[in-house]
């Protein structure tokens, strides 16, 4: 946030660093020049925004979180002649420099991370509008995304990710239910921080119709360990569930709905092509996560058998037209965002080797990787760079 006025310094600058730093005053007077590394403007100490300042140590005394450093004097590297006007830092977070580090180009440097150019030689007082401003779009931009999405949806239906960064996956679903479905099934959902196992009874009445389900949340040394202990927690949250419900013994007909970009070839076999939402099991991409689960079951000796695999979008599509049958889209914005739609199979160039005896078949779009090849440059702000940045996967869908 942009600092708040802080009650004058009681020392001169006339007093060395370390006098300074013992005198443990509120404000910290710093006559430097400092060679930064792009253009500052700051409005009179006002309207400079920062994420956090890494460090500030004394090798006498510590600065406490909260305390000022006023910089006096410092030079722009585009413009060596140009002083950029005095302004203020807070101590957000430190670990320890000693003094002499601190004269040290680079450890200067890294002392302060800004988030924002907003005010880019702009004489303007931070508020919450001016930084929410970065995420609005005009019609132009929004036409222009439009233009561009459309080409790389159309070139993801010819060669999926190898011409496009929308994979447009072929999901094998033909058609979507009339609401006459009936019978007990259980369904797992892997999203992106829970595990969700349902036990369904679909009944021809619709007001019969029962529905229990049991979250567990996503444990990280699942996420980011070995592929088989992900699905050896998958599959032990499965048994937990039967098991509380006296159903180990029965034979069950399971969906699993599988949230991460995969090469489907049919309606029960999927491989991963990348992880995303955080996840980075090792030994599971370029592998049928059917199969994985399908043994991690049979570990258990449980009586599953996985007879279908979608995406959550995919899902959320076919079960909202189980009830209301003029459903023509699925759209998930959660963790990540991602929709599905009913093509015509003639116009999925990519299928025309594939035996697929209908007319019509649900595509898993995947547009949340719309960008990782740079075309969505124009729309990113600072904050979508820091999160990119931050990720388990730079550069590409996290």
């Amino acid at each position: 946030l942009a600092p708040t006025p802080a009650a004058a310094p009681t020392h001169t600058q006339s007093r060395t660093f370390a006098q300074t730093c013992a005198a443990r005053s509120s404000v910290l007077e710093l006559n430097l020049s400092i060679y930064l590394d792009r253009d500052l403007d700051v409005h009179n100490g006002q309207g400079l925004l920062l994420i956090h300042i890494i460090s500030i140590f004394s090798a006498r005394s510590p600065l406490d979180n909260g305390h000022w450093i006023r910089l006096l004097c410092c030079h722009s590297s585009s413009s060596p002649n140009k002083l950029v006007r005095p302004f203020k830092l807070r101590i957000v977070n430190f670990r320890r420099f000693c003094f002499l580090e601190l004269l040290n180009l680079k450890k200067m440097l890294s002392i302060v991370q800004f988030i924002t150019d907003a005010f880019k030689r702009k004489k303007q007082k931070f508020t919450l509008e001016s930084v929410l401003a970065e995420f609005i779009l005009d019609n132009d931009a929004l036409r222009r995304m439009m233009y561009i999405m459309d080409r790389q949806m159309t070139s993801g239906l010819a060669g999926g990710l190898k011409e496009s960064t929308i994979a447009m996956l072929p999901s094998f679903v033909p058609v979507l239910p009339d609401g006459t479905e009936c019978g007990k099934y259980m369904a797992i959902d892997l999203g992106g921080t829970n595990l969700r196992v349902m036990l369904m009874n679909i009944a021809d009445n619709a007001d019969d119709t029962t529905a229990e389900s049991c979250n567990f949340r996503m444990p990280q040394n699942a996420m980011t360990g070995t592929g088989e202990e992900l699905f050896d927690f998958i599959a032990s949250c499965m048994e937990s569930v039967l098991r509380n419900k006296k159903l180990l013994d029965e034979p069950i007909k399971m969906g699993f709905t599988f949230s991460y970009p995969c090469d489907q070839t049919s309606l029960c076999s999927a491989k991963l092509l990348r992880w995303t939402k955080g996840f980075n099991a090792s030994g599971v991409e370029g592998e049928d996560v059917v199969k994985l689960l399908q043994t991690a079951i049979h570990k258990r000796n449980l009586k599953i058998t996985v007879m279908a695999l979608m995406n959550d979008t995919v899902g959320t599509q076919v079960a909202t037209a189980h009830d209301m049958r003029q459903c023509e889209l699925g759209v998930i914005v959660a963790t990540g965002t991602n929709a599905s739609y009913m093509e015509d199979v003639k116009k999925i160039p990519k299928l025309k080797d594939v035996d697929f005896p209908y007319e019509k078949m649900i595509i898993d779009t995947e547009w949340g990787g719309f960008g990782d090849g740079g075309e969505a440059e124009f729309i990113k702000t600072q904050y979508d760079r820091i999160v990119d940045e931050r990720s388990v996967h730079p550069g590409v869908q996290w």
